[in-house]
């Protein structure tokens, strides 16, 4: 068995398993933030449409007028006194509020996945020191300072 092989609970440790795990931290990592990215974005498009639909109820009155033909609302009453109440305009509306819940619901679910995606990630001691390093690095070679801190260039 090579020397920079030895095995681990029936698994080998060597450069090249910790390389790959490497890259699937990193790949992991960025998963997680699309999903972040992609959970803040929806929800920004839902919170901007729920905006746009109070300060202008006209545009939302023809959605409401849509879902309540689809659900048949006309026929729709409820008997009262003096005679019957229609409820299908009054069920539109919760259908489009509750469709709005349930799509604010799944943004959210899209940012907390990606969060704790990251945080498993993340939480791994060593591999935090490693980025942060990577990305002191980084920053100081972009800056055209050297490694050590010392201010020249390189």
């Amino acid at each position: 068995m090579p020397e920079n092989r030895t095995p681990v609970f029936g698994r080998f440790e060597g450069p090249i398993s910790q390389g790959f795990r490497e890259h699937l931290r990193m790949l992991a990592a960025i998963i997680g933030m699309a999903a972040i990215v992609f959970g803040f974005v929806f929800a920004g498009k839902l919170f901007f449409a729920v905006k746009d639909a109070l300060l202008d109820p006209a545009g939302l009155y023809s959605v409401v007028a849509e879902w309540e033909q689809v659900i048949d609302g006309e026929e729709m009453t409820a008997p009262v006194a003096d005679g019957e109440m229609p409820l299908g305009r009054i069920v539109a509306v919760v259908i489009v509020g509750a469709g709005t819940i349930v799509l604010v619901w799944i943004a959210l679910g899209f940012v907390t996945t990606g969060a704790r995606v990251v945080s498993w990630v993340v939480s791994d001691l060593d591999a935090t020191k490693k980025l942060a390093s990577e990305l002191q690095a980084r920053s100081a070679r972009r800056a055209g300072l050297s490694e050590k801190g010392d201010g020249g260039g390189t």
